[in-house]
């Protein structure tokens, strides 16, 4: 029986040391949790304290507004750029230079207004004799620029200050849209 007993002691004994070996390592453990549990509550209060303080005030909304406008409207400008919203960008050097390279002898132009192809175009100037006007519109015809140009007003004066048969001519074309709304009947 003192071995039964003796055993029994020993068995206790090992319980025991298990027992708060394992207690220590456990309050170890809780001990992290709650120092870590410590430090979040302190985190989030400080958050808590930061968020209240950006609630009463606008300025950064407001500051992130304009930036988002500025980056809208530099991304419209960009698009604008890239895509055909810009007009003319061919330039004038191709209408102009079929102009200055059909030239009829006793007539020549005082006024020329290109806005771009296919727009409005203004030619004026004066003819010696008017039947250099209609040959002249017959030679601009024949450019390959110009071939298929329409105007749409035509004017022609006599040059009162001139003794002769000279004349002053204005031939004005509008908007391809212009001739596209103008054709259409109802």
């Amino acid at each position: 029986m003192a071995v039964g007993l003796a055993v029994c002691i020993c068995a206790l004994g090992i319980s025991w040391y298990y027992a708060s070996t394992h207690t220590r390592d456990l309050d170890a453990a809780l001990q992290s949790i709650q120092q870590q549990e410590a430090a979040a509550a302190q985190r989030l209060e400080e958050l808590t304290r930061t968020l209240d303080s950006y609630r009463g005030d606008d300025s950064q909304t407001n500051t992130l507004r304009e930036a988002l406008d500025a980056l809208t409207r530099r991304e419209r400008l960009l698009a604008s750029i890239d895509g055909p919203g810009l007009g003319n960008t061919d330039g004038f050097s191709t209408p102009l230079r079929a102009l200055a390279e059909h030239n009829l002898k006793g007539l020549w132009l005082t006024r020329i207004i290109v806005s771009g192809p296919d727009t409005h175009t203004t030619l004026e100037g004066r003819a010696r004799a008017p039947s250099l006007v209609p040959e002249y519109l017959l030679g601009l015809a024949t450019e390959g620029v110009l071939n298929g140009q329409r105007f749409d007003q035509f004017e022609i004066d006599t040059d009162t200050k001139s003794a002769g048969t000279a004349v002053y001519f204005s031939m004005t074309s509008a908007p391809a849209e212009r001739f596209a709304q103008s054709s259409v009947t109802p």
